[in-house]
């Protein structure tokens, strides 16, 4: 037995549809692809970016540093010892008359007193350990 011929316009029409989902996959191929280089433009943009404000701020930080150093050294040896001295005047004062360390100077300085020295230079804080033990509890007797 023979196939029947079929219609001329029923042969193209397969060939027609494979062609049409062929341009769509490739339209959709040259999509991505277009997507991705501007993607990866988009990301080097962003991180020369992030390099150039994170040049900035370390350029910033070490013209300000000295004179930031320098106040804070001016306020440990000159402001400091000066604070001190009028706080404890103020407090031995309250001592004499209760009066105004109950009235004036707790209004003012409240429970808040001065340390004996002046804070420590600022350290960078130590690594915080992976995980700690939960703490333990004290026997109970």
């Amino acid at each position: 037995m023979t196939d029947p011929e079929l219609p001329a316009e029923l042969k193209s029409e397969p060939m027609a549809e494979a062609e049409s989902w062929q341009q769509a996959f490739q339209w959709l191929r040259n999509l991505f692809v277009v997507v991705l280089i501007l993607l990866v433009v988009l990301s080097g943009s962003l991180n020369l970016y992030l390099y150039r404000q994170v040049s900035l701020a370390n350029r910033q930080l070490n013209e300000t540093r000295p004179g930031i150093e320098r106040m804070v050294t001016d306020y440990q040896t000159k402001t400091f010892p000066v604070i001190s001295t009028v706080v404890s005047n103020l407090q031995g004062f309250a001592k004499a008359n209760p009066e105004f360390g109950t009235t004036v100077l707790n209004r003012y300085l409240g429970s808040n007193s001065l340390p004996a020295t002046p804070a420590p230079k600022a350290t960078p804080p130590a690594p915080a350990p992976a995980s700690a033990p939960p703490p333990s509890k004290p026997l109970s007797k």
